[in-house]
């Protein structure tokens, strides 16, 4: 049985954390007592490995001397459980910035102390903690995102921590799925509702994946869509639209300046012309965007 405490500042990511792993397979406690978390570990030890993986959030909110988490780190450890503590931290002006960002109050602001003051009593506090932790993780510079990936790192992806993708087939005249990431227009396939025999069938069944798949338009535009996406530095996503009419491209800003975008448009467009065979014409669209954001307060 694997026990993970999450400890460490308010406002440095507990919560962002423990939804990532629980995500990745954890079973999540939040703000359970240093006493009880002793008790528990024994309750899911018992549980036939239904709590092989369990995580804890332990902060000030606990409101008892940090000695008792510490305390209660060696006795799960006596007991011969694999007991790690997880600190986050951040710097101070990252903490106040993500408070202000939130409208929330610190909770160690209730006596009338700034954000500041508060930040900096919970530093003092939590330094025997800090001190005690296998792991420390300065999330800073950290998004929700680049969070994620490091915990899972760090600690290992579990059942749920891979890669899911999901293919769905979906009518233009209901609008586009919301959470889609990569959007493809295939109308230009064969459409096997047009063929007598396939017409009550669906995708699931061999007969209609073999009629679109052995189609020769099927290899070649999954051939010619990797090699585009694959073959540009700096390519973020691509889109194939308007039945393969329009190829609209996003770039990382970082990466491809507004000069190289253009070269980049004509780069595409000169290869689809040397490679591809295709009536009328296709539309490059290379599309750069950048975002400036500012609070006003």
């Amino acid at each position: 049985m694997e026990i993970l405490i999450i400890s460490g500042m308010s406002g440095a990511g507990k919560s962002r954390a423990a939804i990532c792993l629980e995500d990745s397979g954890y079973y999540i406690v939040d703000n359970l007592p240093a006493e009880m978390m002793v008790k528990f570990a024994e309750f899911c030890a018992a549980a036939g490995g239904r709590y092989d993986r369990l995580a804890s959030v332990y902060d000030v909110r606990a409101g008892e001397p940090f000695e008792r988490l510490t305390g209660a780190v060696e006795e799960l450890r006596r007991q011969g459980l694999r007991c790690r503590l997880l600190f986050l931290e951040a710097d101070t002006k990252t903490i106040i910035n993500r408070y202000k960002e939130t409208r929330r109050s610190h909770p160690l602001c209730g006596d009338g102390a700034s954000i500041e003051e508060a930040v900096a009593r919970e530093r003092a506090m939590l330094a025997p903690v800090r001190a005690q932790a296998d792991l420390v993780l300065d999330t800073s510079a950290f998004s929700t995102a680049k969070l994620r990936s490091t915990l899972l790192t760090l600690l290992g992806g579990g059942s749920g921590g891979g890669l899911h993708v999901t293919v769905l087939s979906f009518g233009f005249k209901n609008g586009l799925p919301p959470e889609a990431d990569l959007v493809l227009d295939v109308r230009f396939l064969p459409n096997p509702y047009y063929v007598p025999e396939l017409k009550r069938l669906t995708g699931l069944d061999v007969a209609v994946r073999d009629y679109v798949m052995n189609a020769p338009e099927s290899h070649e535009m999954l051939q010619k869509l990797e090699e585009l996406t694959g073959s540009y530095p700096g390519v973020e996503k691509a889109y194939a639209i308007q039945a393969g009419r329009e190829v609209r491209i996003m770039v990382r800003p970082e990466e491809v300046s507004e000069d190289s975008m253009i070269l980049l448009a004509r780069d595409i467009a000169r290869k689809l012309e040397s490679e591809l065979e295709y009536p009328g014409q296709i539309k490059v669209n290379v599309i750069r965007e950048t975002k400036a954001v500012e609070y006003a307060k």
